[in-house]
Parts: C-alpha cells; structure tokens; sequence
C-alpha cells in the first residue's frame, strides 16, 4: 500500500506549491503570509547556513529510494525532504523546521505508521485498539485553533481539495474510483486472513453475495470492506470505529469456526459426545445448505446457525 502511493506522490506530485503554501498560512499562520515568508527564510538560511545543495541529475529512483527511506526514518526526526532530495538533519533542527506544526506531524506521522503496518483489516483494527490511547493522546495536542483554521479552509476551498486530490490518484472522479486505484487484494488474501482455503472462501462468498465475486480475481477496497463486515459482523460498506471492540472480541474468538466448535457452544455443559452433537446439529440445520457443503464458517453464518438452534452467542 505504502509504495503503491509513493509511486502515485511522486508521478502526480502531492500538491502544487501555491495551493499547499495557501493551506500553510491559513492553517498555522492565522492567514499572516508575511509571518509564514519569515519561516521560509528562517528554513532557506537554515539550508544555507548547513551548506546544502540540492543534488542535480537525481534519478527517479533515487527520489523514490528517499521517500522509502523517509516512511522507515522520519519518526526519529532524522530526515527532512526538500525539493526532491534527503537530508539527514538532527533532533534538535527538526524540530525548528517543523516549528508550529510539530504536534500536526507527530499525530500524522503515527497513523502513517499504522497504513505501513497494515497488511489486512484485522491487522489494522488490531493496531489501532492497541494504540488509541496513544493516537488520542497525540490527536488532542493538536492547537484546536488550527484544526479550526483546517476546517475553515476546507470549507472555502472545497473545490481546490478535490482538484488536488484527482490530481494526485490521476483519476476524473473520487470515492471508489480513488479506493480502486490506490489498493486492491485477491481472494487468496483474504482466505489466508480468515485462516481457511480459497474453495471455502468461495463458498462463502457465493452464500451471501450470490454470483457478485464469482470468477473475480482482483477485490477493490471498498468491495473488500463490505466482505470483511459481511463475514464477521453486519454488511456495511465502510469500517465504524465503534464497532472495532465488538470485532476484536470476535477475532480473538476466530477467524472461523468449525462444526465441532458451533456444537459444543450451543450445548455447553452437555454430557453428549461430538458424535451424538454433530448429529443433532445437522438435523437442526436442514434449512441451510450451506452447512453440509463445508466444514469451516464465518461468524454471521455461525451467528444465523445458532439463532436457528435456538442459542444467542455472547461475543
């Protein structure tokens, strides 16, 4: 995910310079461009005064090797990219470039810490229940007067921002087209995630979203979304904090859940053995097809199977 929008950066450029220097003064400058032009001086006479120079004839390459390098390093306050280039730079003088917005750069920084972690969804409601504390704690050093100043700007340049955007992800309109273009997976992706072979994974699929994913190869983002909340809590297009307690219960539970497992928690404290267990279970669930054709499923089946042998589960 990380490389794939590095490449995007770089071949679209972020942002143009005077829309990024308007956000700037607005955001951290009260709207005072003098005040922001004294910064730029302080930033060239800092470069200045270091003897800098920025490299000539730098590869494609190298400016990618940088910004890779910038993903692993910049949370040490080591490097500091200007013009395409690298720099590695001190604590201390990190500090003063970033001056005014450090606490902006800190909370930003670890939720791009986060994306590079996240190999999956369950890896990111993971990481972010694990690390909200800390995400909060750094969210609320933010200047309220500048999160303001943020959303003002916002809203008087709602335009610009889209503009910048399509720009950026090379695309002529946003919300899934951007999501489509900037990550996909496959169903063996997802199948590993859940801890199960792709047949099953189809079998799945073909159960609750018919004949939609039949024969896909690549699953977009938002599709990818809807498939994950489908399996493990309710169809929903989009991913609610809120409910990310409720799903890493689940997820410490199991990714999926076999027929023994369902048999012994609908009849917790029986004196049946597996055998006479499963029996009776496949009696129960006649209705449902699905249940003879595999023998791993995923919480909303487990769910819609309990329900029908007459249990509520309490996670």
């Amino acid at each position: 995910m990380i490389e794939k929008l590095i490449n995007k950066l770089y071949e679209n450029s972020l942002v143009r310079e005077s829309f990024y220097n308007e956000l700037i003064i607005e955001v951290f400058f009260e709207g005072n461009s003098k005040q922001f032009d004294l910064k730029q001086k302080e930033i060239e006479k800092f470069f200045s005064d270091k003897k800098i120079k920025a490299q000539e004839n730098t590869s494609d390459e190298q400016v990618k090797d940088f910004m890779r390098l910038a993903v692993k390093e910049a949370a040490s306050g080591t490097m500091y990219i200007r013009e395409g280039v690298c720099f590695f730079v001190s604590d201390e003088e990190f500090k003063f470039l970033l001056d005014g917005y450090l606490d902006v750069y800190n909370f930003l920084q670890e939720l791009f810490l986060a994306f590079e972690e996240v190999k999956s969804i369950t890896n990111f409601i993971t990481f972010f229940e694990s690390n909200k504390s800390e995400l909060k704690r750094l969210f609320l050093k933010i200047p309220k007067k500048q999160l303001l100043n943020f959303i003002n700007f916002y809203d008087k340049n709602e335009k610009k921002f889209i503009t910048e955007v399509k720009q950026i992800f090379g695309v002529n309109k946003l919300d899934k087209e951007i999501l489509n273009n900037f990550f996909t997976t496959s169903k063996q992706n997802i199948s590993d995630e859940f801890l199960i072979d792709k047949k099953t994974l189809n079998k799945w699929l073909q159960e609750l979203f018919g004949n939609r994913f039949s024969g896909r190869k690549k699953i977009y983002l938002p599709e990818y979304i809807e498939i994950y909340n489908t399996l493990i809590d309710e169809p929903k297009e989009y991913l609610d904090v809120v409910d990310f307690p409720k799903i890493l219960k689940r997820i410490h539970k199991g990714m999926s859940f076999n027929k023994t497992f369902i048999a012994f928690l609908t009849n917790f404290g029986t004196e049946n053995d597996k055998s006479t267990l499963l029996k009776i279970q496949k009696e129960g669930l006649n209705d449902f097809p699905v249940y003879n054709s595999i023998n791993k499923f995923p919480y909303s089946l487990m769910r819609k199977f309990t329900i029908e042998l007459g249990e509520e589960l309490d996670f």
